[in-house]
């Protein structure tokens, strides 16, 4: 039975009140802020050399090394070259919504809020990295694709499919996204573009590499009116990397910043639509390499993450606190609906949350006659401070005036083994992952694979993968008007049977594969009816099947220059029940990508992206005039996104067009997405 929590006082960042408008959550930050600043003045002055360098984009197959050993498993996409000159879309979210396997359910415009779904899993299910390091909340996987990077700084991105945890720890369920920035090389570039609705961006990157000694950098802003009421948005991103790489020791750092406050219309209820959140999260890693034949490393991070949600959005122009209550105009004042929470209750206040999580690993690999060994151990230790998620803190532990009043700590150990051989044309790798915390105990995860090369360019598979989760702290407490969490979960778990096979030449690429997920103990929020609270539970199985295949085709002819397709077929079914799932059976049933670049002619290019999607299940609309809910099945849709762009010596124009169809579509229930969005730009690569 959980009772109070005993947390330590000592806290990093203390906050009273933020403002959503601008970036007054900085006035939360000073000391961090003040942090970052000295290392951004100090690469500001060091760029004083540069070397030209030609980008170009593709698709190929590379090992993933980061927070464990290699990962020999042909089941890894990879995007090679981010190059953002060729890219359709204005984001990162669109540009990734066609890979393969991969589905962004967008609340908003321009990566506002993005939840990250891998072969149908669901947003808590995909364990997001940064070279290497994870930044995933365990508050909230809705927040986890908030990236303090710009697509200029983006070298490459790693999606590793299907369940990982014997390969990244906990939380890589349904599978991994790892963002590779850039390094090596000297690029430095200025960019900006405005479009519709008052989007602005605005963001500068410098990479500088001397051989041994490395610095990247970048600052990103970007603002919108929104598509439509409660629908802006702005926000700031700082990125700082130092990397030292020598015969005897390679050490990276990376440190950064990001800050967002946007409206956000009907996100979680549209009973309350004038919803809006600020968000601030702080990352930082350091990874250390060493040794030759036997070789170690050390991996530490640091994530804090800053989360004010307003069920009525705090505003001049929105809700103004008057005493005890929050009122809109004369008359307006904020309560809940009738029979939903309490009876006509008045708005309590804001949910404030707090969150860090600081993680080790600790790793060595040697070969010998048996292969290649890996093994390590791994702590995380992950903390929230809330309003309202956690149990009662101790009244000793609650400052005056402090909004934190709840709040918990769970400590997770690791402890893997993996295992390489190769046998003339036969790959073999094994590996088990032990995993304790002191709430659910001890349990396992394990992966295998059988490879068969049958050729230089022509390779076969059977693999088994398993992915472990822990409910987030929204799963096991977050109550209101309309959700209730249960601090009875169990940790979820799938098991993943894939065959697949590939075929690789310079100029064309064919990927395919079938696989069968058994999902046990799923956590999903779930409902008897249309007017019961949301609440948490663990389904007892849920199975999925899957189907891909991608081809990619590079072309001598200068009219068109690479042609990529994708597509995925996703089945999955649950036990009979008269449950209503809100995440669990909401997946892209079919999802068909199609993308291409031409050089049209001297120093013009065109890029554009097809997507078809195939949504399974319903959504609800609300009707604020009946105040009731309709339900719709999910219709087929396309979206065409294009790009034309003019480079003249270290100058790009470009005009870009996201939705050119204007397409009327619906990824999550209540909210509507924008239509038709045109934004032109400029990027200047000044090395």
């Amino acid at each position: 039975m959980r009772t109070k929590t005993h947390i330590k006082s000592n806290t990093f960042v203390f906050f009273k009140r933020w403002q959503n408008k601008g970036f007054s959550i900085l006035n939360s930050l000073k000391k961090i802020v003040i942090i970052l600043v000295l290392p951004m003045v100090y690469i500001s002055a060091s760029f004083s050399y540069a070397v030209a360098q030609n980008d170009t984009i593709g698709i190929s197959e590379i090992l993933i090394d980061a927070k464990r050993g290699k990962v020999y498993n042909n089941s890894i996409i990879n995007i090679i070259n981010f190059n953002n000159n060729l890219l359709s879309s204005s984001n990162l979210a669109d540009a990734l919504d066609g890979t393969l396997g991969v589905d962004f359910q967008q609340r908003g415009f321009s990566d506002v809020q993005s939840d990250v779904s891998i072969r149908g899993g669901n947003f808590d299910q995909a364990l997001i990295l940064l070279n290497g390091f994870p930044i995933s909340d365990p508050q909230t996987g809705h927040n986890s694709f908030a990236l303090p990077i710009s697509l200029d700084l983006i070298s490459n991105i790693q999606v590793f499919q299907g369940p990982a945890s014997n390969k990244y720890g906990i939380g890589a369920y349904s599978g991994a996204i790892n963002i590779i920035t850039k390094n090596n090389i000297h690029q430095g570039y200025i960019s900006a573009f405005y479009g519709q609705h008052n989007l602005f961006n605005f963001s500068t990157s410098f990479i500088v590499n001397n051989g041994k000694n490395g610095k990247v950098m970048s600052v990103n802003v970007k603002k919108s009116d929104g598509y439509t009421e409660n629908t802006d948005f702005t926000e700031a991103n700082i990125f700082y990397n130092q990397n030292y790489n020598s015969k005897k020791i390679i050490i990276d750092f990376q440190t950064s910043l990001s800050i967002k406050s946007y409206g956000a219309q009907n996100f979680y209820s549209p009973n309350y639509p004038y919803q809006s959140e600020d968000i601030g999260k702080f990352n930082s890693g350091i990874n250390l390499k060493f040794g030759k034949n036997f070789q170690h490393k050390i991996n530490a991070f640091y994530n804090l993450h800053l989360d004010r949600f307003e069920l009525f959005r705090e505003d001049e122009d929105w809700y103004v606190k008057n005493g005890d209550f929050w009122i809109r105009g004369i008359s307006d004042t904020a309560k809940y609906a009738q029979n939903s929470y309490r009876s006509w209750a008045y708005y309590a206040g804001h949910n404030y949350h707090q969150t860090q999580t600081f993680g080790a690993t600790i790793s060595s690999s040697f070969s010998t006659f048996l292969g290649d060994s890996y093994y390590g151990l791994f702590i995380q230790n992950d903390n929230i401070k809330s309003s309202n998620l956690g149990i009662d803190l101790d009244s000793n532990l609650i400052k005056e005036n402090s909004p934190f009043t709840k709040g918990d700590n769970r400590l997770i150990f690791n402890a893997y083994v993996e295992q390489y051989k190769k046998i003339g044309k036969i790959e073999l790798s094994a590996g088990i992952n032990s995993i304790y915390n002191e709430i659910f105990g001890f349990f396992q995860s394990f992966s295998g694979s059988f490879t068969v090369l049958f050729t230089n360019n022509f390779s076969s598979y059977l693999s088994v993968n398993q992915g472990v989760r822990l409910p987030t702290f929204t799963d096991l407490y977050y109550t209101g008007p309309s959700n209730e969490g249960n601090i009875n979960l169990k940790p979820e778990k799938a098991t993943t049977y894939e065959y697949g096979f590939k075929y690789k030449q310079s100029k064309f690429t064919i990927q395919s594969a079938v696989f069968y997920r058994i999902a046990k103990n799923l956590i999903d929020w779930v409902k008897l009816n249309e007017t019961d609270k949301w609440k948490t539970m663990n389904y007892t199985e849920v199975n999925t099947f899957g189907f891909q295949v991608m081809l990619s085709k590079k072309f001598k002819i200068k009219l068109i220059e690479n042609l990529t397709i994708n597509y995925t077929f996703l089945n999955q079914n649950k036990p009979q029940t008269e449950i209503i799932s809100k995440y669990s059976l909401n997946y892209l049933k079919h999802n068909l990508s199609i993308s291409a670049n031409h050089k049209l002619l001297k120093n013009f290019y065109l890029a554009w992206s097809a997507k078809y999607n195939y949504r399974n299940g319903s959504y609800f609309i609300f009707n604020n005039e009946t105040n009731a809910f309709a339900e719709s099945q999910f219709s087929p849709f396309l979206i065409f996104d294009t790009k034309l762009s003019y480079s003249i010596k270290h100058f790009t124009f470009y005009v870009q067009i996201s939705n050119m169809l204007n397409t009327e579509y619906y990824d999550l229930s209540y909210i509507k997405l924008p239509g038709r969005w045109i934004n032109i730009g400029i990027r200047y690569k000044m090395f």
